[in-house]
């Protein structure tokens, strides 16, 4: 008993001491300072590089959706352009705005960037389309349509009665003196102004009959024009701030014409105070190519046009040989009412550079994303994104970021031939 006694005074007397000796060495205290710290490190690195992988995908899936959001709305107006009659030339029918060549009116007006035959392109195609505006019924919103019959009795007529209330919003959109109408697509007509009823600056003979009720359409010649960033300025910018830091962009407008390269007479938005207005960011590259039919000589005992696309590399098949790109369109008979299918292409950029897989604000190193230059249709971006020679002063750099092309073939509806 004794014995047993002395020992658990001992044990007791040792676990006494114990209390002074509770806690973490100085080696403990390291091991986990260094765990904790490898810890959040890559909690960190890891929330990073995964934010900078969001952050790229959304800029590539930007690019994407831009792209189609461009073709969307040139391919539609395509579609649209020219509706309305066969042309007269014996009427001496002025052109939609400045949607004309040598005073003649045209359903599509191309403006290639180099129209010399075999010449490749050193920037962005555009083009100028008529086309039609209206306003349709709507719980709230009166209808843009005639409030009467016209030309009965085969008498023809020189006004088209509508509802005075729309008059705001059709000189709200450019309708004035001197602007032109379309009523559903049966008679084309110059107006005198802004006024209800509408007077016609030359009168609409019989025996043409329009019920009440006809849809009235406004004319315009619509420019679509790929605005380029300012090569060596500051990103983003160009030199008008038409696309208001965000350049390149694609803008869409009323435009002025102006003498351009080769002796065209072209629609321009890259003026001051440009009439026109950016629709879509990020476009890089715009370009048309065209099939048309009538537009090359006929082969003897042959008659042009003939309902089929020509054959322009005589590979008796209709082949990609078969669009032409390089032309000016102004003589006959390559004319622009001959263009039955349009070929779109265009070139969507991310808006800026990416941001790496570190902490820092850099990109692993030029040539990464882009390691070659793109060439679209003919525009060998190596010999000029948007002007000669400026494919080394694109700022970010062209290999730093990347590009999405979309194509597609549209079919003309309403380009309309010489009567």
């Amino acid at each position: 008993m004794k014995s047993q006694k002395g020992k658990g005074r001992t044990l007791d007397m040792r676990s006494q001491g114990k209390s002074d000796e509770q806690g973490f060495t100085l080696v403990e205290i390291m091991v986990a300072t260094v765990v904790t710290s490898v810890i959040v490190l890559a909690g960190m690195s890891a929330l990073t590089m995964t934010g900078k992988a969001v952050r790229a995908n959304e800029q590539i899936s930007d690019a994407q959706l831009n792209a189609r959001i461009a073709m969307e709305m040139i391919t539609h107006d395509i579609k649209m352009a020219g509706l309305g009659p066969p042309i007269d030339p014996a009427r001496n029918p002025p052109p939609v705005g400045n949607c004309g060549i040598g005073g003649l009116p045209v359903p599509i007006l191309p403006g290639d960037n180099n129209p010399t035959v075999g010449v490749n392109d050193t920037g962005p195609d555009q083009i100028s389309l008529a086309v039609p505006l209206t306003v349709y019924a709507a719980p709230g919103i009166t209808a843009w349509q005639t409030t009467a019959p016209l030309g009965l009795g085969a008498g023809g007529f020189a006004n088209v009665p509508i509802n005075a209330a729309i008059l705001p919003a059709m000189t709200a959109v450019g309708f004035g003196a001197n602007s032109f109408i379309s009523i559903g697509g049966i008679v084309e007509a110059q107006v005198q102004g802004a006024a209800a009823p509408i007077l016609l600056t030359v009168p609409v003979p019989g025996p043409t009959v329009i019920p009440t009720g006809t849809q009235i359409f406004i004319l315009q010649c619509i420019t679509y024009q790929v605005i380029p960033q300012q090569a060596g300025g500051t990103l983003g910018a160009d030199i008008n701030n038409i696309c208001g830091g965000n350049a390149p962009c694609l803008v869409r407008g009323i435009a002025n014409a102006t003498v351009a390269s080769f002796g065209r007479v072209l629609p321009n938005c890259n003026v001051p105070a440009s009439p026109c207005l950016p629709i879509v960011n990020g476009i890089e590259d715009l370009q048309f190519a065209y099939a048309c039919d009538g537009c090359l000589l006929p082969a003897p005992g042959s008659i042009e046009p003939d309902g089929r696309i020509d054959d322009v590399n005589l590979s008796l098949n209709f082949d990609q040989a078969d669009y032409i790109s390089n032309q000016i369109w102004n003589n006959l008979p390559m004319t622009p009412s001959t263009i039955k299918m349009v070929q779109v292409s265009i070139v969507a950029r991310q808006q800026s550079i990416d941001n790496g897989f570190g902490e820092g604000n850099s990109q692993a190193g030029p040539g990464t994303l882009s390691s070659t230059f793109l060439t679209v249709q003919d525009h060998l971006h190596a010999g000029g994104v948007f002007v000669a020679g400026d494919a080394a002063a694109q700022i970010p750099p062209y290999a730093s970021v990347r590009r999405r092309v979309v194509t597609r073939t549209v079919e003309t509806r309403n380009a309309r031939p010489w009567a």
